[in-house]
């Protein structure tokens, strides 16, 4: 009887390793945002293959930037942390970016595309929202970041 107890309370520990609740997976970003056109990494490569005139904005932090890769030509403007859109957060990030060094002289209306890891990672979508804020008015997010654009093998820096 012992034996059996043991076995029974090893695989109730083992099955709570396995299942994940969804409430600990990381919330997906929306889809779009408002003041901003969602591309995806084939967009984005074929503006750079065509030389467009344009930012790439990476918003992660500089160790994600330098060490994990990042999109050829891309500046990197940190917003400091990862969490959902709120008036808070976003003006946040829109004092940031206002004041960094990347974007200093860059007109309104030049095109800017924002991405950071992935479809979970919500630095892009918050540094979208702060360029709205700021008046920026050809802004392009690229939601699937990182993840998309290493999934179809582009180069990386």
């Amino acid at each position: 009887m012992k034996k059996l107890c043991s076995k029974i309370l090893f695989i109730i520990i083992a099955s709570s390793f396995i299942y994940v609740p969804a409430s600990f997976a990381a919330k997906e970003t929306p889809v779009s945002i408002k003041g901003a056109t969602t591309v995806d990494a084939d967009q984005v490569k074929a503006w750079l293959d065509n030389g467009e005139d344009m930012i790439i904005l990476d918003p992660r932090k500089t160790s994600d930037y330098s060490e994990k890769g990042h999109i050829p030509m891309a500046v990197n403007c940190p917003v400091n942390t990862d969490a959902e859109l709120t008036d808070k957060v976003i003006k946040e990030a829109a004092d940031h970016l206002s004041s960094c060094s990347e974007l200093k002289g860059v007109k309104k209306g030049t095109k800017i595309i924002t991405y950071c890891n992935g479809t979970t990672c919500w630095m892009s979508p918050k540094a979208v929202s702060a360029l709205v804020k700021i008046g920026y008015t050809n802004i392009f997010w690229f939601r699937g970041g990182m993840s998309e654009w290493n999934g179809k093998g582009y180069p990386v820096e």
